[in-house]
């Protein structure tokens, strides 16, 4: 799922910022450059928390999880400056809904300037259900019977596991 939805937010700002350089975070990004001559959005999954278990025939959780976007740019104010950058992606973000995960800005944050490059960060939650691996072992345990799907409700929306 993480990787899904963070291919998904990258294709979103791809879109929304055609002359911006827009892929996942490098692997050695230490070694990430910026290259680009406006600049480069980079996403790549932050953290997730779990809240407490709702133990029935199996154990069910909801997900907060969160992505980065760092944002490198060789201006402030102009249109692919970093102030219209962080609205821009703010406004293409919030909202968005991929596999289910309804994303809302968490945070925005200035890093650095350095070489002639503004950085700065913004962070995206959504929530998710976790949900265990049903087996019969852990009906039994539980001593519940068999659920052949689970839903979840909130904030108006309605998923469906199973089923």
């Amino acid at each position: 799922m993480i990787e899904a939805l963070e291919n998904a937010i990258v294709e979103r700002l791809k879109a929304a910022f055609p002359g911006l350089d827009v892929k996942p975070f490098p692997d050695k990004a230490a070694e990430f450059r910026l290259t680009h001559a406006a600049g480069a959005l980079l996403v790549h999954y932050r953290h997730g928390k779990y809240s407490q278990p709702q133990v029935t025939a199996a154990i069910v959780q909801k997900r907060r999880m969160e992505f980065e976007i760092s944002i490198y740019v060789r201006s402030l104010r102009s249109h692919l400056g970093a102030y219209s950058v962080l609205e821009g992606v703010r406004a293409a973000l919030t909202g968005f809904n991929p596999e289910g995960v309804m994303l809302f800005p968490v945070d925005e944050q200035f890093q650095e300037f350095a070489n002639s490059v503004w950085i700065y960060t913004m962070g995206f939650g959504g929530d998710a259900p976790a949900v265990a691996t049903w087996s019969p072992e852990l009906a039994e345990i539980a001593g519940a019977p068999q659920a052949s799907q689970i839903t979840f409700e909130g904030d108006g929306e309605q998923l469906v596991v199973g089923g």
